[in-house]
């Protein structure tokens, strides 16, 4: 029988943490909650991907034009 730990991420994390964190335990996401409780009772906010990570890089660097030409 195959032992499974919930993992999961704080919106507070940064992108480096959830990246290790997505390949050290080899899954293909990971959920990402509210750091903060509030009373919506929804503290899901997303899931977050190594494809996700990368395409928010991408499109911050291209938005504030800091690529290397």
């Amino acid at each position: 029988m195959a032992l499974y730990v919930f993992l999961q991420v704080k919106d507070s994390d940064n992108l480096v943490d959830v990246a290790l964190t997505i390949i050290r335990n080899e899954i293909s996401s990971v959920p990402i909650f509210k750091s903060l409780p509030d009373s919506s009772g929804m503290p899901l906010l997303n899931l977050a991907t190594l494809q996700g990570i990368l395409t928010c890089m991408i499109l911050f660097y291209k938005t504030n034009d800091l690529l290397l030409d």
